[in-house]
């Protein structure tokens, strides 16, 4: 009866961080660093690194409760539940990409995006600049449905670090249901090497 809310829900969600316990350490890790610089600054006992043997990058991947502090940035998540790091290719140990979920919990739709404000805002006092994808050629508007920018504060930019704010849905989406307000969502932040991200030359980081 808690899992599906019968006793509402902040007693479901009360459940959920008891069964999922604690923080088992901060992972202090950025792009551009070494996994040796990464296991020296974190507290987080980390995964052992999987080699893909095509492009000769390492991964490392695990689903447990920690604390993210994006090196260097002044920002941190709290209560996140998964990583999944990438490094560089042909045997390079620096870190090229990150993805972390950084919900502590599934969340509704206005639940995620009231999360989502409140993320973007933090992003905001911590320094970094919001970006968006500028459309200004007649041509490059009607390809977007007359739109002139889209996908602002979404990317955010700080130093070498390219930060996405990504929606996961963890549900199954149901026939017939309200898309403005149906499904279970959490939110993740993938971080790339801007020099190496193709989406870097296509955004605009400057005031609208």
């Amino acid at each position: 009866m808690l899992t599906d809310e019968f006793f509402g829900r902040p007693a479901k969600l009360w459940v959920e961080a008891k069964l999922r316990g604690a923080s088992r350490g901060v992972l202090t890790a950025n792009v551009g660093m070494t996994l040796e610089d990464i296991r020296r600054r974190s507290t987080l006992p980390m995964s052992e690194p999987r080699g893909e043997s095509l492009t000769g990058s390492n991964r490392l991947a695990a689903d447990v409760v920690f604390d993210l502090d994006i090196a260097d940035t002044g920002t941190r998540f709290p209560e996140c539940r998964y990583y999944f790091i990438v490094t560089r290719s042909h045997g390079d140990p620096h870190v090229e990409s990150m993805n972390v979920g950084v919900s502590p919990h599934a969340m509704t739709r206005p639940e995620h995006d009231d999360e989502r404000r409140r993320v973007q805002e933090r992003l905001e006092v911590d320094g970094w600049k919001p970006g968006r994808f500028v459309y200004r050629t007649p041509e490059q508007q009607a390809l977007h449905g007359g739109k002139t920018s889209e996908g602002d504060r979404t990317y955010w930019l700080k130093g070498e670090a390219l930060l996405h704010l990504e929606p996961k849905r963890v549900d199954d989406e149901q026939r017939g249901e309200d898309a403005a307000t149906a499904g279970r969502f959490m939110l993740a932040v993938s971080i790339f090497e801007r020099t190496a991200s193709s989406t870097y030359p296509r955004l605009d980081f400057t005031a609208p």
